[in-house]
Order: C-alpha cells, then sequence, then structure tokens
C-alpha cells in the first residue's frame, strides 16, 4: 500500500477517535509579565475571551479562568481539548494543578462530569525566550472544548500506527516486509466511511488481525528485550530563566501525578532534587501527592546529586557536595537513601567519579 494511503488512513481514524465536542464558553483572560516564581506584572485586568482565534505576545504569560458544566459521558473518556499553537502551561482543576499543556499534550482526561472551575496558566511561545526572531510572532488560541474520545478506536489506531513506524525503520527486510503485510490486511478491514458502530467493529477487527499477525513475526533471539517506564528529564536552566524552569515542574509533576492516579501499575521517575524543592516551595499541595506516589512505591527518586551537575569544569569537592546534599535532601524528605547517580546529559564524566560515587555509597 502507498505510504501516502497508509497516513491518509491513520490520520482519519485519529480524527475518528472523537465522538463529540463540545466547545467551552464564557472564558475571562489575562496577560502578564512573568517576573518570578508566582510574581507577576498584570497588563490590565480580567476580559471575556473573544470566541474562535486570539492571538498572544511572545514572552508574556497568558491567564484564563472559567467555570464549566463537563457533559454527562464515561469521565474516563471525557477529555478538554486546546485547538492552539505555541502555548505551554499549567492546567488546574478546582484551584489545584491538575495537568500539564504542550504542544505535544494537547488533550487532559477530565477528573469527572458536572460543575468545574478551571484555570490556566500558559507561557506564549515560549522559544522566543531563546530565540530572538520569534519575539514579535505570537501564540494562537482557536478553541477549548470539551471531547468524548473513543479509547477503543484509539488504541487500534495507536498500534496500527505503531507498526507502520516500526515497519519503516525495520532494517531486517523479512520481518519488515511481513510487518507491511500485517498492517495493509489491517487498514484493508476498516472502511472510512462507515456508521459510527460499524466503524468501530472494524477497528476492533483490525486491532485483533494486526496483533495476531504481529505476535506471529517471531523476534530476534539476540534483541534483547525493552523495557518502558516515566521519566522526566527537565533542565534546570538550559534556554529558559529559572523562573520558567519552576512552571515546567510543577507541569511535569501534575502530568504525572494524573497518570499514576489513572494507571495502576504506572511507574514514574525524575532526578534532581533541586526540582522536587522548587515543588515543595511553590506547588505545596502538589508536592504533597508526590511524596505520597513516593511512599506508595509509584514514583521513583533518580540521581543522588542535587542536579544533574556538568562534570568538567566543577571541582571534586563541588561534586562530592552535589551528592552530600543531594542525598541528604531525598533522606531528610522521604525518608529514601538514592543509591544512583543519574546523568545522561552532560557532556563528558570526570575522571574522578567512580572514586567519589564508591566513597557516597553509590
Amino acid at each position: 500500500m502507498d505510504e501516502r494511503i497508509i497516513r491518509m488512513k491513520l490520520e482519519q481514524i485519529r480524527a475518528r477517535t472523537v465522538r463529540q465536542r463540545w466547545p467551552v464558553r464564557g472564558w475571562e483572560a489575562r496577560l502578564a509579565e512573568h517576573l518570578a516564581p508566582g510574581e507577576y506584572s498584570y497588563l490590565g485586568d480580567w476580559e471575556p475571551l473573544p470566541d474562535g482565534d486570539s492571538l498572544w505576545p511572545a514572552g508574556k504569560t497568558l491567564f484564563l479562568r472559567g467555570h464549566a458544566v463537563a457533559p454527562d459521558v464515561p469521565a474516563e473518556d471525557l477529555y478538554l481539548a486546546f485547538d492552539a499553537d505555541g502555548l505551554e502551561g499549567l492546567l488546574s482543576v478546582d484551584g489545584r494543578p491538575y495537568a500539564g499543556v504542550d504542544p505535544q499534550h494537547l488533550r487532559v482526561v477530565m477528573p469527572r462530569t458536572g460543575p468545574l472551575d478551571l484555570s490556566i496558566e500558559c507561557m506564549c511561545l515560549g522559544a522566543s525566550l531563546s530565540h530572538a526572531e520569534l519575539r514579535r510572532e505570537k501564540a494562537r488560541l482557536r478553541e477549548i472544548a470539551f471531547v468524548w474520545v473513543d479509547r477503543a478506536v484509539e488504541a487500534a489506531g495507536y498500534d496500527l500506527w505503531l507498526a507502520w513506524e516500526a515497519a519503516k525503520f525495520a532494517s531486517d527486510e523479512r520481518r519488515k516486509a511481513l510487518l507491511e503485510a500485517a498492517l495493509e490486511e489491517a487498514l484493508l478491514i476498516t472502511d472510512l466511511t462507515a456508521p459510527d458502530e460499524t466503524f468501530r467493529q472494524q477497528m476492533d477487527e483490525a486491532r485483533q488481525r494486526l496483533a495476531a499477525r504481529v505476535e506471529a513475526i517471531a523476534p530476534d533471539p539476540e534483541a534483547g528485550r525493552i523495557f518502558l517506564t516515566g521519566h522526566t528529564h527537565i533542565d534546570t536552566a538550559w534556554l529558559w530563566p529559572l523562573r520558567e524552569t519552576v512552571r515546567k515542574v510543577a507541569r511535569t509533576f501534575a502530568s504525572q501525578i494524573g497518570l499514576i492516579e489513572r494507571y495502576p501499575g504506572y511507574k514514574f521517575g525524575a532526578s534532581q532534587p533541586q526540582l522536587y524543592a522548587f515543588c515543595k516551595e511553590h506547588y505545596p499541595a502538589l508536592y504533597a501527592k508526590v511524596k505520597q506516589a513516593v511512599a506508595d512505591g509509584s514514583w521513583e527518586l533518580q540521581g543522588g546529586m542535587w542536579v544533574e551537575s556538568d562534570c568538567n569544569i566543577p571541582s571534586g569537592e563541588s561534586l562530592v557536595r552535589q551528592l552530600l546534599i543531594g542525598r541528604n535532601f531525598y533522606r531528610d524528605e522521604f525518608g529514601v537513601e538514592v543509591k544512583n547517580l543519574w546523568l545522561p546529559d552532560v557532556f563528558g564524566y570526570s575522571a574522578n567519579l567512580p572514586q567519589i560515587m564508591k566513597t557516597a555509597g553509590i
């Protein structure tokens, strides 16, 4: 099957995962300069958010607030969807940090149906902090809506998309051909013009047929096994100021707490005690949930250093204190002895590290 046809079918399947949508009206908006964590210089009062497209200047913080009644559909299938470009923010529900929103995560599952108090704090075009040419551009918000997602169709679509990508990157020609044949057979089952109920049945059959064909492809005995787990790597200071790191921590940690609460058995890990300290100071209610997740075994504390330190410029004493202060924080705050070093993104490793790690008990 031609690759263009495959992409078209997969994109149309993705579009049909939404069974119904309800635009949320009545938002109020306010702009501000973000001065420091929790400190803002407001650029006006609250005003009604216009329906349709709205544009927001790069580098500013956009606040939105509103009250909405979520439709009466199965709560696990109800999402708040953002049609937006260039916005990265934190959605709070009933006054508590709930989930991060960004260009890769434009849909958030809702905690329940019924009345909801919603508020959003967004950075507009965060890339403009490090790319001066973007400072004249604007972020765009088109619509915020409740959507009812058909999770069975969505799951089948993910399986089909994964098979397509796996076939494109498979180096073994035999397995590549088998994957392509399995994908084509599954896609031929689906009629994109079929009524909803017929389409759902076809997608279920396509998913089962694909799974059976993929299972029959013998794995390479020398390929090993892959284990997947949740992890975040937040650059404490990179292409944004520290005040923005604090907000990134809240967005990330809130999203992961939501996943832990929604999917029993899900495991997540994050490094750098400094980020936990930011969360404790500025988002105490969220920090309490992180502590509970650590106690429950759902959240792993990773990396004994205070931050993921550079290892070329700092002295040996500095590296020792990274471990001393970082591990003490984990011990004092969580009662956990962290015995690993997590440095996936440094540009070189000091020859002193093995001795320092051994002496520190790592």
